[in-house]
């Protein structure tokens, strides 16, 4: 039972009472979960959390509201779109007025009935509220993440980071970090501008093709195959003859 200060045996009882009768039948912002979600995940019917209370004091708990549009953060040809699930929370905010003409055609139209501060136009705002993990190094960072955190997308000042498991990737206005540990794969080709330092095996199925060589770096502590030929820390005699037409050729290196 919820206890009421006001007492109708007092003029300012009486017009606490008369006040609260009035605010009760304004309808503004509430928590509530979702209990349906539509195909295209943009209506959801939901259940506000705080019950009713009575003139006795009693509560219960309020009805399902049906088929309230998903806010979706937007503006452009981009949008931002979460998948609402049953059982997700959130927040259900209330339209100064009836909305549903409006929402049939998303251009400016009259009200629909004199409705005015109720749920029946209002939108659902996702909202996780409680139980995720933010890293400490993100603590000044946009995040896009899983609840628990194992998979996100940070940016703050200085860099961008992307992380999935154990595969992570920091960007900053210098350079490319990149933890891989079951390797990577690029289909189609690869044009390195620098050196190339590897701290696994560097695998070429096919042809690994070169048209101009000035000077070239390839550390690698694992091992370098190209077409099936492996190199390891030890020398290979090679000759090479540069396409570009100069008399230079390789030797034994």
């Amino acid at each position: 039972m919820i206890n009421d200060d006001s007492r109708s045996d007092t003029l300012e009882g009486l017009l606490q009472e008369m006040a609260d009768a009035i605010s009760k039948r304004i309808q503004c912002a509430l928590p509530c979960v979702v209990t349906k979600v539509s195909e295209d995940r943009q209506r959801v019917s939901v259940r506000p959390l705080i019950r009713i209370v009575g003139v006795t004091g009693d509560t219960l708990a309020r009805d399902v509201i049906e088929g309230l549009t998903v806010y979706q953060a937007g503006a452009g040809n981009f949008v931002m779109s979460f998948p609402v699930a049953v059982g997700d929370i959130g927040w259900i905010e209330a339209a100064d007025r009836d909305t549903s003409i409006f929402l049939q055609f998303y251009e400016e139209s009259d009200p629909g009935s004199r409705r005015k501060h109720s749920f029946s136009d209002a939108k659902f705002v996702p909202d996780i509220m409680t139980n995720f993990t933010i890293s400490g190094e993100d603590s000044g960072a946009v995040v896009i993440q899983n609840r628990a955190g194992t998979v996100k997308i940070a940016i703050d000042e200085s860099e961008i980071r992307i992380k999935n498991g154990g595969v992570s990737w920091v960007a900053t206005d210098q350079d490319i970090t990149a933890d891989v540990p079951s390797g990577m794969t690029v289909n189609g080709d690869l044009t390195v501008n620098g050196n190339i330092v590897v701290s696994g095996d560097i695998t070429a199925a096919g042809t690994l093709s070169v048209p101009t060589i000035v000077t070239t770096t390839v550390t690698a502590s694992g091992g370098v195959s190209i077409a099936g030929v492996e190199f390891s820390e030890h020398t290979h005699p090679y000759t090479w003859t540069d396409p570009g037409g100069s008399d230079n050729t390789g030797g034994p290196q």
